[in-house]
C-alpha cells in the first residue's frame, strides 16, 4: 500500500529540524511527504524542503484543521494510508510509522492513531494528561462499544493519526466547516458507517506542551478548542466560593474574555444536547422536573443563551444565578415584561418541585414525578401547598409557557 505522510505547519522553528531528522529515520519511508505551510517566515518550509517535503503554501486565513487537512487528501490522492503529524509531535523511535500501519493490517480499521508520550523533561501535570488519554495497551474500537466507552468511543488525535482513504472518503472526508475538532468528527462517521478505530499505543510520538493551569484552561476553553458547546456554555457558572480571591478573580476575568469577547453563539448544539438528553434521560409519558421539553434546564439554557449573546455589550449579565439574570434582563429591555414574568415564574415553580421532590425521597436521583392519581403526588402537592389538581394544572401551564417562549425570543432549544 502506498503511504503518505501529511503535516500542516506554521513557524516550527527549532522542531522543525528535530521532526525532519526523526522522519528520515523511520524504518517505513512515505512514498509522499506533503507540508502545508500557513505562512511561515522562520526557516520552517527550507528545512522541510530540504527533508523532501513537498510543500504547499496557504494564506494563513484559510487554514482550518479540517478543511487543510482535506486539502492534503485530496493532494496525494494515489496513497492508500494517509498518515497525519503536527509539527510538535516528534516520532519517539525509527519504528513509529510502521507500527502505526500495522493497525491496518486488520481490513475493518479506517483510522489509527498512535500513542503520545509527554516530553523529556515534562512536569507531573504535562504528564498526566498523556498518561492518562494515552494508555500502554493497543485496542480497537468499534461502534459497539459506545455503551461502555461513552464519549471516549470516537477519541483520537491527528497529531499522530492515520486515515485509510477508500473509509475516509466514504464518510465524505475532513469537512471543510470545522475549525476543530475534524479527528473526532471522522472517527464518529467511520463508526456509525461500520468501520473500527485501532489505538496503536507501539506507535510513539512524543508530544506535551509545558503549559501553566491558565494556559490549559485558555487553550480547551477557546473557540477553537477542544471543549464541546455545552462545556463552554456551563462556564457562565463559574464563580470563586473559597481559596484564593485573586486566582479567582483571574480566571473569571479569562472565563469573560473566552465567552463574551467576539463571541458567537446558536441555539443548534444546545438543541441536540437537549434532544439527547430528553431520549436518554426521560421515561416517555412522565413528566421530569429537570429534563422534560419546558421543565427547569430549558428555562437555564434559555437565559444562559441570552447572557452570552448579550454579555459582551452588558458586562452586567456575566452572572452564575438563574433568577438574577432574568431580572437583569429585564431592566436592560432585552425581556418584555410577559416573557420576564412567565419565564421567571416557570424557574420558581420548578426549582421548588424539585426541592420538594428531593426532601420526599431522600435524594435528588429520581426527578421524576409520580403518577397523578396516586398518593405519592398528592403529598408532593400538600408539600408545596397545592391539591394534586392544581399542582398538575400549574406544571402544565409553566411548561407549555417556557416552550413559548423559547421560540418567540428566537432560541428554539426545547425538543418536541
Amino acid at each position: 500500500m502506498k503511504t503518505a505522510l501529511c503535516i500542516p505547519t506554521l513557524n516550527a522553528g527549532a522542531d522543525a529540524a528535530i521532526l525532519a531528522a526523526a522522519i528520515a529515520s523511520q524504518t517505513l519511508q512515505p512514498d509522499t511527504f506533503l507540508v502545508i505551510d500557513s505562512g511561515s517566515d522562520d526557516g520552517t518550509v527550507e528545512t522541510f524542503r530540504r527533508a523532501g517535503a513537498r510543500i504547499h503554501s496557504i494564506n494563513g486565513r484559510e487554514f482550518n484543521h479540517g478543511g487543510t487537512r482535506q486539502v492534503g487528501v485530496d493532494m496525494v490522492s494515489d496513497a492508500d494510508l494517509i498518515i497525519f503529524l503536527t509539527q510538535d509531535a516528534v516520532p519517539a523511535d525509527q519504528h513509529a510509522f510502521e507500527r502505526l500501519n500495522e493497525g491496518f493490517n486488520d481490513p475493518g480499521v479506517g483510522v489509527a492513531f498512535g500513542r503520545q508520550l509527554p516530553r523529556l523533561g515534562a512536569g507531573h501535570t504535562e504528564a498526566h494528561a498523556r498518561l492518562f488519554n494515552y494508555p500502554d495497551a493497543s485496542r480497537v474500537t468499534t461502534f459497539g462499544d459506545r455503551a461502555a466507552m461513552g464519549i471516549k468511543t470516537v477519541f483520537l488525535s491527528n497529531s499522530f493519526a492515520a486515515y485509510r482513504r477508500t473509509d475516509l472518503l466514504a464518510v465524505g472526508g475532513f469537512p471543510s466547516h470545522l475549525i476543530m475538532g475534524e479527528d473526532t468528527y471522522v472517527a464518529a462517521k467511520m463508526l456509525l458507517a461500520g468501520s473500527n478505530v485501532a489505538y496503536c499505543a507501539e506507535a510513539t510520538v512524543f508530544h506535551s506542551h509545558d503549559y501553566s493551569l491558565m494556559e490549559e484552561f485558555r487553550r480547551y476553553f477557546a473557540s477553537d478548542g477542544p471543549a464541546w458547546p455545552f462545556e463552554r456554555q456551563a462556564l457562565i457558572k463559574l464563580r470563586t466560593i473559597a481559596g484564593d480571591g485573586e486566582f479567582g478573580r483571574e480566571l473569571v476575568s479569562l472565563r469573560d474574555e473566552l465567552l463574551f469577547h467576539d463571541a458567537r453563539w446558536d441555539a443548534v448544539p444546545v438543541r441536540a444536547m437537549r434532544e439527547r438528553q430528553v431520549r436518554q434521560l426521560v421515561q416517555a409519558g412522565t413528566f421530569q422536573a429537570k429534563l422534560s421539553p419546558g421543565a427547569l434546564v430549558d428555562v437555564e439554557y434559555l437565559v444562559q443563551l441570552l447572557q452570552l449573546a448579550n454579555g459582551e455589550r452588558h458586562s452586567s449579565l456575566r452572572i452564575p444565578n438563574t433568577l438574577a439574570a432574568l431580572d437583569e434582563l429585564r431592566r436592560l429591555e432585552l425581556l418584555s415584561a410577559e416573557a420576564h414574568s412567565a419565564l421567571r415564574s416557570a424557574y420558581q415553580l420548578f426549582r421548588r418541585l424539585i426541592d420538594a421532590l428531593r426532601l420526599l425521597r431522600g435524594g435528588a436521583d429520581d426527578l421524576t414525578l409520580p403518577s397523578q392519581s396516586s398518593e405519592s403526588f398528592a403529598n408532593l402537592a400538600r408539600h408545596l401547598g397545592l391539591d394534586a389538581d392544581q399542582l398538575m394544572r400549574q406544571i402544565d401551564e409553566q411548561s407549555a409557557a417556557v416552550r413559548t417562549w423559547t421560540t418567540r425570543l428566537g432560541w428554539p432549544i426545547v425538543p418536541a
